[in-house]
């Protein structure tokens, strides 16, 4: 059976790679960097979150706090559907007001850490979908995995190293490990959108 990739494998490979031990750190920084850097603004499957939530109250509008206790930090809402029904319509705040009389389900917004919720409709529950904020990743247990060090392990690779090199002085490793990493992620992208809608 493979071994499920860490964040400890990751550095153990790029301090055998850069022969800089003094350079954990710094890798461990860059790794996080990576992955927000690939995660954050892109919606792949393995962040998506599915909760069901309890209408706190009988009205068809609810404030529902997005600090969701046990689960990871909301990054952005994909969709909400009460009662497992049609999801609902994203609007902005400003223009709630209006779009509540013009649509069929209802609207929702975000307003800071808290889901605005003004339904047509009666309802008991919501299915909130939503994307995870990236985990900082750190050296110890239960926080030293991510599911990009699987999909991606030697794209991750690359870049950690790449980055170590550039901030250890050695430019010329740096820019071509840098360079293998771009390579590499674009190409991991365009598998990834070949066999999923992103």
């Amino acid at each position: 059976m493979d071994k499920v990739a860490t964040l400890t494998n990751l550095l153990d490979d790029v301090q055998e790679i850069t022969s800089r031990p003094d350079a954990r750190a710094r890798a461990a920084i860059s790794c996080n960097n990576i992955i927000a850097e690939i995660c954050t603004r892109a919606k792949y499957g393995e962040d998506l979150i599915e909760t069901t939530i309890i209408n706190p109250g009988s009205e068809l509008s609810a404030t529902i706090s997005l600090n969701l206790e046990d689960l990871p930090v909301v990054r952005a809402i994909a969709y909400v559907r009460p009662n497992n029904g049609k999801p609902l319509e994203f609007v902005t705040p400003r223009n709630a007001l209006d779009r509540i009389h013009n649509c069929d389900e209802g609207v929702y917004y975000r307003s800071g850490q808290n889901l605005i919720v003004q339904a047509s409709r009666g309802w008991s529950e919501l299915r909130l979908g939503y994307w995870r904020a990236m985990p900082r990743l750190a050296e110890s247990e239960g926080m030293d995995t991510h599911w990009l060090l699987d999909a991606a392990y030697e794209v991750m690779l690359n870049g950690v190293v790449g980055r170590v090199f550039s901030a250890t002085g050695d430019d010329l490793s740096g820019n071509k490990y840098e360079s293998l990493y771009r390579d590499q992620l674009t190409n991991w992208r365009r598998s990834r959108e070949d066999g999923e809608d992103l």
